[in-house]
């Protein structure tokens, strides 16, 4: 059965993240925290917490973020709310093995999982140079300081995965959508030295010698012989989903999309607004992460990464990619990680 992917809004409570919101409040809490400040402007009560909720709406889930950050500034709860999340989520599954133990069947089980493990994110699995390039991208639109939140949580939680899965410190080099934090001692802490921000894309590498290691099987457990479900379509983030579209139609209109979606071009506006963006800001966003990938990580030249983004004229691609990242081609690769 063909699964259907289903576009929503951050205002949709259909997400299944109720593990994630508990860790955070749970943590909050434990520094002092009243959990009703951080459940301010949700619809969601302390009594939940125990009783447990079923749905809920990436509104709410950033709304705990922005209560937290505003009440704790110094307590490293994102990175601290990543580490084991995977493993608490997991626990609902039967502790069945599938596979050999390996983290290359970890990565794949986690690549067919993420939605309803981690639905504010999407996750492409790339390799090149015998390096596993995993492109994290978040499914709705975010604020600047709820970017870095999810990306700091999001690197904790790999990690944490690898590091558990192979029983030792994995050597994982980390690309940041944003500047250079305050806080980069805790990035050194919890994620070693190798963190590079102003990249306009958030990237996790590490070596492809990995995925042949041997593994602990507690991120392995999944359920053998599970019956076919019987759901046809999967609800996902409006920005993943136009993500999808935009790799499929690259060059269609906001008005193209709007009737893809059959809505208005208004009312597409206004959900994008809802998510902090654009239709324009989502295309120059994909356009510049492939870009980017495609001259730093694979090396390729000018000319190439412009025939990959359909572009005639070289110099139109040169100046679309000033206009991306604020300087051009050969200026970024002197100034970023290769």
């Amino acid at each position: 059965m063909k699964m259907l992917y289903q576009p929503i809004n951050r205002d949709h409570k259909v997400l299944t993240c109720s593990t994630l919101v508990k860790r955070l409040i749970t943590l909050a809490t434990m520094r002092g925290t009243n959990p009703n400040k951080l459940l301010k402007g949700t619809k969601i009560f302390e009594s939940d917490l125990n009783n447990g909720f079923a749905k809920i709406s990436a509104d709410e889930i950033f709304t705990i973020i922005d209560n937290i950050k505003s009440v704790n500034h110094h307590h490293e709860l994102s990175f601290l709310a990543g580490r084991h999340l995977l493993t608490n989520m997991n626990e609902k599954h039967p502790k069945t093995i599938i596979g050999s133990n390996n983290l290359s069947n970890v990565i794949r089980f986690v690549n067919t999982k993420y939605l309803s493990l981690m639905p504010l994110i999407s996750l492409k699995i790339m390799r090149h140079a015998r390096q596993v390039n995993l492109l994290i991208t978040p499914t709705f639109g975010t604020t600047n300081s709820q970017l870095i939140f999810l990306c700091e949580l999001v690197a904790a939680m790999i990690f944490d995965v690898v590091k558990s899965t192979l029983n030792t410190s994995p050597a994982m080099s980390y690309f940041f959508p944003y500047e250079l934090p305050n806080t980069i001692e805790q990035y050194h802490a919890h994620l070693g030295k190798r963190c590079y921000f102003g990249q306009h894309m958030f990237l996790v590498s590490f070596s492809q010698a990995y995925l042949s290691n041997n593994a602990s099987t507690k991120y392995l457990s999944i359920e053998r012989n599970t019956p076919m479900q019987t759901q046809t379509s999967q609800p996902i983030g409006i920005i993943h989903y136009i993500n999808q579209y935009l790799s499929i139609n690259p060059h269609h209109s906001l008005e193209e999309l709007a009737n893809h979606l059959e809505n208005s071009s208004a009312t597409l506006k206004r959900k994008l607004k809802h998510n902090h963006t654009t239709f324009q800001q989502i295309q120059d966003e994909k356009n510049a992460q492939i870009a980017i990938y495609h001259l730093l990580i694979k090396g390729d030249k000018n000319t190439e990464i412009a025939n990959q983004l359909q572009f005639t004229d070289i110099n139109n691609f040169r100046r679309s990619f000033k206009r991306w990242t604020g300087t051009t081609p050969s200026e970024y690769k002197k100034c970023h990680a290769c």
